[in-house]
């Protein structure tokens, strides 16, 4: 995890305002910022507190928490996890000045430039001990959300208190030695981003557990594709489908464990579960803290993910629901017209039927199984897998991410002048004697590279050519990637309608795929493929990938995007099939705008020796071709809708292939 401190972060801003002397919002910035509070820069512990690196937040908020990151930061200064309180005691009195210090500036503007990841140290460290917790929450707010996890996996049972004497000291995940646990609180977010409550999670530390006593499928398991999910919204909103999402509370404790693991409750959680149940003082050790036998998975643990994953397929069976092929969280009932399909993410699921009586007959499934546990959200609006699905407008699903986009522009102040592009031509462009990045800026500019990244391939494709070109920079970048970053920032800063729309009916599917690649564009002479793929209105698939090896010609160039657009192609086709019962009256299209390519495609083999090192990527399209499952199809470069993901496209040809692509050229 990378670190930053307020020095490194003033050292950057001042950095940033002499390259930008014109810049008067980061002069307003630095004007800002508020020097560090004599009681925290005086304090004894604060070397060692400054490894964690907690910020000082100016409104004493929250943001979500990354349990690994907290794992990562916390053992490169206590590596020994058997007993949290222990690494919190040394640190209670700077956490104290943090905290005075956060309630003092309390008015103070945020100043910019500062990762996620430090506010995620911040939330966890803080949160550790019940104190922090109560102060930043309010004390009925915290301790009701301990008390309710503290009790529902003990009523559950999700495990058996036990004396150490009991311990097995053969048991092979952990040689007999009780792995770590700890409380952690999290903010929970609403659709349009707001924060919503503080939920509470008891986790255990499963990285103390012998990865080698597990086969590797015990310790894996699959989540949805994005690709499936996005096909599956555009078909609920053609289809005009009832769609609801459902969050299964602690879900991974209803599967039961199938090994012998022992967990080890810290003081803080043993002192509070033994308040609320008397019963288990008896288990209280000398050190204050509780010994259990875990008899169900808990959130940590290696094997948990799977043993859930096993159990909600077992339930799916049994109401006669059959599993995807292509997709193995993905399940569907019915026939052609009364269906249901259920995606499932973790714990967390996307519901879309064709009429009432089968969303109301699957929901008393889930009650019958989970309890109250299980929560529906009924539509139009709903979150999945940090995205807003919104079906207000009969027919379209309007693909969003307001939280991770307003998120990233709060955490990062920067100016720019406004660009219709989020790039330039010279995208590809290495200046070898621009200067490198250095500590707080290189760290800056990788968080905010990858955050965009995990935007762009869900929402904004309009960002991804030039997000997936800086990729490749983060190792070496230099101050004119942190030019092309800023220009990418400004230009979704300055988005009115950040979001795709799709719309799909099944009885006029029509899969169209297009291909594109830009030659020899990288400094080694590598090629850029973009595609993206619908099925109806807007995109379900977007790539834009650079090209593993170096390529001899346009033509090859091509060739290689198209064979790689056609994998996709059908397997987005035997999905479609597979889980809607479509058959296709017409075969799939492949858009290409390069003639060499296409003739080739159609000749089915070589007829030059120029052209026989080609063969396998040819044969491989051409071969599709002749099943019949797609046709390639020539089209003008001004209406290669791929272009734009190949190459840094400007003016108005990019703005036409992003609003076709997209779907907002559509919305009324």
């Amino acid at each position: 995890m990378r670190k930053y401190s307020n020095e490194q972060l003033q050292q950057f801003l001042q950095n940033q305002h002499a390259n930008h002397q014109d810049d008067q919002l980061t002069t307003d910035y630095l004007s800002q910022i508020e020097p560090i509070p004599a009681e925290v820069r005086e304090h004894p512990n604060r070397n060692q507190f400054e490894q964690l690196d907690i910020d000082i937040p100016s409104d004493g908020g929250v943001d979500k928490l990354d349990s690994t990151a907290l794992y990562d930061q916390i053992e490169q200064i206590e590596p020994d996890w058997d007993n949290i309180s222990d690494i919190t005691a040394p640190i209670e009195g700077w956490a104290d000045a943090v905290q005075k210090a956060a309630i003092s500036a309390a008015d103070t503007p945020r100043y910019g430039t500062r990762s996620r990841s430090r506010a995620q140290a911040h939330e966890v460290l803080a949160n550790l001990t019940v104190k922090q917790a109560r102060t930043a929450h309010g004390d009925a707010a915290a301790d009701s959300a301990i008390a309710a996890e503290i009790a529902q996996l003990h009523l559950k049972p999700t495990w058996k208190c036990i004396h150490a004497s009991e311990i097995d000291p053969n048991s092979p995940p952990h040689s007999g030695k009780p792995i770590g646990s700890g409380l952690f609180l999290k903010a929970k977010f609403r659709p349009d981003g707001e924060f919503d409550k503080i939920k509470a999670r008891l986790v255990s530390r499963g990285n103390h557990q012998d990865a080698s006593a597990y086969a590797h499928e015990e310790r894996t398991a699959p989540t949805v594709s994005l690709t499936a999910t996005l096909a599956t919204a555009a078909v609920a909103a053609g289809e005009r489908a009832k769609v609801e999402n459902f969050d299964i509370a602690s879900a991974f404790t209803y599967a039961t464990m199938k090994k012998k693991v022992y967990m080890k409750l810290d003081k803080t959680v043993s002192n509070i579960y033994a308040q609320q149940f008397p019963e288990v003082k008896q288990y209280v050790d000398g050190k204050g803290e509780i010994n259990v036998q875990l008899l169900r998975a808990l959130y940590g643990c290696l094997e948990s993910a799977q043993l859930w994953n096993e159990l909600f397929a077992k339930l799916m069976v049994s109401a006669g629901f059959n599993n995807s092929i292509l997709e193995p969280c993905v399940w569907k009932k019915g026939n052609g017209d009364s269906w249901i399909v259920v995606l499932i993410y973790v714990d967390d699921g996307l519901v879309v039927a064709s009429d009432d009586a089968q969303m109301a007959k699957f929901k008393g499934q889930m009650t019958q199984w989970f309890g109250k546990n299980a929560k529906f959200t009924p539509g139009p609006i709903i979150n999945y897998v940090g995205m807003v699905l919104d079906f207000s407008k009969p027919g379209v699903c309007r693909v969003s991410m307001p939280h991770a986009i307003k998120g990233l522009m709060e955490d990062y102040s920067f100016e720019c002048r406004a660009h219709k592009t989020p790039a330039g031509e010279g995208l590809f462009n290495v200046d070898e004697a621009s200067p490198p990045l250095r500590g707080d800026q290189f760290d800056v500019f990788y968080s905010i590279v990858y955050r965009l990244l995990y935007i762009a391939k869900r929402v904004l494709p309009d960002i991804l050519v030039a997000v997936q070109f800086l990729t490749t920079r983060v190792t070496k970048s230099t101050q004119e990637d942190m030019d092309k970053l800023v220009r990418i920032l400004k230009y979704v800063k300055d988005l009115k309608d950040p979001a795709i729309y799709l719309s799909a009916e099944l009885i006029a599917l029509l899969l169209r795929v297009c291909a594109d690649a830009a030659f020899g564009v990288h400094i080694d002479g590598k090629s850029q493929s973009g595609l993206t793929m619908s099925i109806g209105q807007g995109t379900i698939l977007t790539k834009s990938t650079k090209q593993r090896s170096v390529t001899k010609s346009s033509t090859e160039a091509e060739l290689k995007t198209a064979n790689e657009a056609t994998s996709d192609l059908i397997w987005v086709r035997r999905f479609l099939y597979e889980t809607w019962w479509w058959v296709p009256e017409q075969p799939a299209v492949l858009e290409q705008d390069n003639s060499s390519a296409i003739a080739l495609i159609n000749n089915g083999k070589s007829n030059s020796d120029r052209t026989k090192y080609l063969a396998i990527d040819q044969f491989f399209v051409s071969d599709r071709q002749s099943s019949g499952e797609l046709v390639v199809k020539k089209v003008d470069t001004l209406l290669m809708d791929a272009d734009f993901l190949s190459k840094a496209t400007q003016g108005d040809v990019f703005a036409s292939h992003v609003a076709r692509v997209t779907g907002r050229a559509k919305v009324v």
